[in-house]
Order: structure tokens, then C-alpha cells, then sequence
């Protein structure tokens, strides 16, 4: 195994350095602080995987990935993001966490495992838990420093390329390592928060995303990518609802832990998005519902004052409406028979999750799997896909959707049969993809960029000050200021200060985005995906 880079920060400085030496740990360990020798692996893994999920969400996830997945709209005027202007304090927060904590986290179980057969399963979890946080960061970045470097060295950037083949083979030897939960192996327990010490469910995850990975490259490698895809699939992903990678918000009785509570019902910083509350309703062309509800609907949101209507994403704040009030548009459901129901402080029975990764977006990968040709039924994994993201929906608000309401909704939607390319397939899969993963936005903005569906999306109001060039859609994040004072050298040529790229640097795909690495995506684009 690769040693994991790790640049970290002292004195306002980025010094960057490698795996776990002697010299970190001095160097990275307040004195006041507990050491890893004295912590067991289990309760990093539950800081890694509370942390690695809810840290900094607001400036982290909600302000980028939310608004960029078309799930939420902003509705404080000051906020730009939405309009493509990078701002450093907030998209800094998941690069600098990420480097400084979770990596640190990662390499320091690793020291305590040893090679001590007894944490072979721990070990495994750990890495796959690295693995998802790995690909989270590449896919907002693109190519990011991932192994190699000697303590004071500058890190050099990995290309997402090798990144990704490094990963989906981390992930095969992680998932084959993996053996029963018996009493010889040393288990995280409690300290699990996503599944318990539950090793075999962690095999499962571990399969799942490698199967996401697989099909995230299916247009620019699709070797590696029917490999990994066909492997992933035999060695056994996720197979129920019951597998759901989730982590429970307000772990701790406190209630920043509840993050869309705070950043829409009592902030209300954010409201739904138009264009995913026309879906819900049935209002898109192309996906009539006869005027129906989609019944996830009522269980996702409450009515505003005009119905289940979102707020225009991306609106520049001249244009926001003189009598805008933030009643009117649909607002998530907090209620008891929600699926965001939030009781601060009573975690036993508040329902809010931070997502990770559900089964329902295990079925469409499969489905479009199916449809590129590496077995199983296409047609039928997608409207399983549909069923599962429903009964997700149903277990978590308590609010059971009928199988009747399921399969009249499935039913409303455009014929399979009737598509008559293998894009016209893939575009269905796409869209109910992309609502069923809500409101994990990280995968939303993910999958839209590598497919282009939805393919209906409101483009926004792009500010002047964006670094995004007005008519292109927004495709990375930018590299935090610090590595460009401290590490500017090792940037990406194309994305370093001076090149002809860098004021819209933000408008450049990444490895397997739809529209080519250091390509861009025009507003008006027609998708043409690879099969």
C-alpha cells in the first residue's frame, strides 16, 4: 500500500508531507492532545466517518455540491456560489480537512493495526473508508497530491486518472481481504457509525462504490471500467435498503449537527430547487405525471404558500425578486412523518442522515451496466432502482409508499420500450438516478457531470467576478489559495496563476467528465455519451 500524502498547515503555512514518519507526529501533535498510542483504531474510524461526513457542511457541501445538483436553491442574496464565484473560505474547508484530519486518521490506524491478523477487518474498513473520502475529493478537484513526498517536500498533484486505478485496485484488495465477523477479529462496534463493526456490510459498501467508481469512468475507460464493474457485481454489492451507508445526525446532542434544519428552516439560507421540485411534481417535459405527485414528494418536502414549487438556482442578487418570500416555496420535511424529522439533542429518534451511499443508486449503476452490455436485465434494475429509492423514503419518514403509488408512478413515466437509443435509455436511468440519490448532492453534481442529465437544468445567472466564463457549466472547484501561495509549482500547469485558464479555471472538466478533462460545457450542449 501507497503511502497517503498529507499536507498540512502550521503557522499559516502548508508544509506537506507523506504517510505517517516520526517527524509528523512530533511536528502535527499538540502537546495537550491525545496521541495514537493511547486511542484505540475504532474510535478514530468513528471521528473519521462522523467527520468525514457532516464537518463544515454548510460551507463544504450546501453552498457547492447543492446548488450545483440542482437540489437546493440559495436564498441569501450575498451568497455567490451559485452565481460560479469561487470563494476560498468556505470551498477550502473539505481540501484542508480532508489533508490535515481525515488523512492523518487514516494513516494513523493503520500504525495501530500493524500487521496484527486480528485487524485484517479493520484495516480493510479503514481503507475503503479512505477510498470514499479519496474519490470525493478527486471528484471535486480533479488531479490532487494523493502518495509520495518526504517531510518539508512540496507534494506533487496525481492525475485523477491514476488516482481512480489506484483506488478501484485499493478497493479489490480491501473487499477480498475482508472475512467474517468472528470473535478473532477485532471489531469498531458502536464506534462504526455506519454500520456497526459489520464487516460483511462493509464488503458490500466497498463492492458498491467500487461499482460507482467503475461506471464514473465508463466514458474515458471502458476497459477499466467493465473490469472493475463485472468484479464489483460478483463479489457482491449492496442487496437491500438494510445496506445503506448513512451516518445519523446530532451523534453528539448537539444540534450543528442537524444540517439542513439550521441552513434551511431556521437560517433559511437555502429553499428547494425549481427545477427538482418540477420533477416532483411532473411538470418537466419529456416526464409527464398526468398532475401526479411523484409520492416521495410529500415524505422530501412540505408545500410552500404557491405548492410544491421551488426558487430559481443561481438567481444574481439584482435579480432577486422585490417580494420574495421564502414561504412560498416548498421547504424540506422536518415533520414527525418526515424524511428530514430532527428532535435536537434525541438522536434515538430523530430521522436527518448525512448520505453516503444508498441502495437504490446501486440498482441504476447495475442498470446501466446492463445497458452497456455487462449483464443483467437493464429495464428491470431501473424500475427496481425506482421501487428501492421509494421504500428508502418510506422506512426513513415513516410514511409508507404503496406498492400501488410506486408502480402508478412507474408506469407515468416515458416508455423504455419507447426509447430508441441506448442515450434515450441512459437519460432515464440519469434522471431517476439523480432524484433518487437526493439529497446527497456530491453524487447529483457528480453524475450530472459525467452524463449531462439532467439535461433540462436552469442555467444561472453567472457573476462577473465568476471563474466561470458566462455560457459554460461550472465543472471542478478551484485549488484553495494556500496551495497556490505554498505548493504553485506542483499545480496542473493549466490551472496554475498566470496560465491563459487560470481567471476561468473552475469551467475545465475532470477526467471523466462528460465534456472532456480541460474541456468546458456549454449551456446549450446536446449529451453524447459513450457507448
Amino acid at each position: 500500500m501507497k503511502n497517503i500524502v498529507i499536507p498540512f498547515i502550521i503557522a499559516g503555512a502548508a508544509l506537506l508531507t507523506a504517510g505517517c514518519t516520526k517527524g509528523f507526529d512530533e511536528m502535527n501533535t499538540p502537546s495537550t492532545s491525545l496521541t495514537k498510542e493511547s486511542l484505540s483504531p475504532e474510535l478514530l474510524l468513528g471521528t473519521s466517518i462522523n467527520k468525514g461526513t457532516s464537518a463544515e457542511y454548510q460551507r463544504n457541501y450546501n453552498l457547492y455540491d447543492d446548488m450545483y445538483a440542482h437540489y437546493l436553491s440559495n436564498c441569501e442574496p450575498s451568497f455567490s456560489s451559485a452565481n460560479y464565484v469561487y470563494n476560498d473560505s468556505w470551498a477550502s474547508c473539505g481540501w484542508e480537512e480532508f489533508y490535515t484530519e481525515r488523512q492523518k486518521e487514516y494513516n494513523d490506524i493503520n500504525d495501530i493495526c500493524g500487521d496484527q491478523p486480528s485487524f485484517t477487518n479493520m484495516k480493510a474498513i479503514n481503507d475503503i473508508w479512505n477510498c470514499f473520502l479519496s474519490e470525493r475529493v478527486t471528484d471535486r478537484w480533479g488531479d490532487v497530491p494523493y502518495s509520495g513526498s518526504s517531510l518539508g517536500d512540496a507534494v506533487a498533484y496525481a492525475s485523477q486518472e491514476d488516482i481512480y486505478k489506484d483506488l478501484l485496485k485499493r478497493l479489490k484488495k480491501s473487499c477480498s481481504a475482508i472475512g467474517s465477523s468472528s470473535e478473532s477479529q477485532f471489531t469498531p462496534g458502536t464506534n462504526d457509525l455506519l454500520y456497526k463493526g459489520n464487516a460483511e456490510k462493509w464488503k458490500k459498501f466497498g463492492y458498491s462504490l467500487m461499482l460507482r467508481m467503475a461506471m464514473r469512468i465508463s466514458n474515458v475507460d471502458p476497459e477499466d471500467a467493465e473490469n472493475y464493474a463485472k468484479i464489483a457485481i460478483a463479489g457482491g454489492t449492496m442487496t437491500s435498503i438494510d445496506d445503506v451507508a448513512k451516518v445519523k445526525c446530532d451523534l453528539s446532542g448537539n444540534g450543528y449537527y442537524d444540517y439542513y434544519n439550521y441552513l434551511i428552516v431556521e437560517w433559511r439560507s437555502s429553499i428547494s430547487d425549481r427545477n427538482f421540485m418540477n420533477y416532483m411534481r411532473g411538470g418537466t417535459p419529456g416526464y409527464p405525471r398526468a398532475n401526479t405527485l411523484d409520492p416521495r414528494t410529500s415524505r422530501w418536502f412540505l408545500p410552500g404558500n404557491d405548492g410544491y414549487v421551488g426558487f430559481r438556482n443561481g438567481m444574481a442578487s439584482a435579480s432577486y425578486p422585490t417580494d420574495f418570500n421564502w414561504e412560498d416555496y416548498a421547504c424540506i420535511n422536518y415533520k414527525e412523518n418526515g424524511y428530514f424529522y430532527f428532535v435536537e439533542g434525541d438522536g434515538e429518534n430523530s430521522r436527518l442522515y448525512y448520505p453516503v451511499m444508498n441502495y437504490a443508486e446501486v440498482l441504476f449503476l447495475k442498470s446501466e451496466a446492463a445497458l452497456r452490455g455487462w449483464g443483467g436485465d437493464a429495464e428491470n434494475l431501473y424500475e427496481e432502482g425506482i421501487k428501492a429509492s421509494m421504500e428508502e423514503v418510506s422506512e426513513i419518514s415513516g410514511n409508507t409508499i404503496s406498492d400501488s403509488e410506486m408502480q402508478n408512478y412507474i408506469n407515468g413515466l416515458p416508455s423504455w420500450s419507447a426509447a430508441a437509443s441506448k442515450e434515450q435509455k441512459l437519460k432515464l436511468i440519469a434522471v431517476q438516478k439523480w432524484i433518487a440519490v437526493f439529497p446527497n448532492s456530491c453524487e447529483g453534481w457528480s453524475e450530472f457531470r459525467r452524463t449531462g442529465y439532467p439535461d433540462d437544468l436552469d442555467y444561472p445567472e453567472v457573476s462577473s467576478s465568476a471563474s466561470v466564463q458566462d455560457g459554460n457549466w461550472i465543472q471542478r472547484i478551484s485549488y484553495p489559495f494556500n496551495e497556490y501561495s505554498y505548493n504553485d509549482s506542483n499545480i496542473p500547469e493549466k490551472y496554475r496563476k498566470g496560465s491563459s485558464s487560470y481567471t476561468y479555471r473552475e469551467q475545465y472538466g475532470v477526467w471523466w467528465s462528460l465534456c472532456g478533462k480541460d474541456n468546458t460545457l456549454p449551456k446549450d450542449y446536446v449529451p453524447q455519451n459513450k457507448f
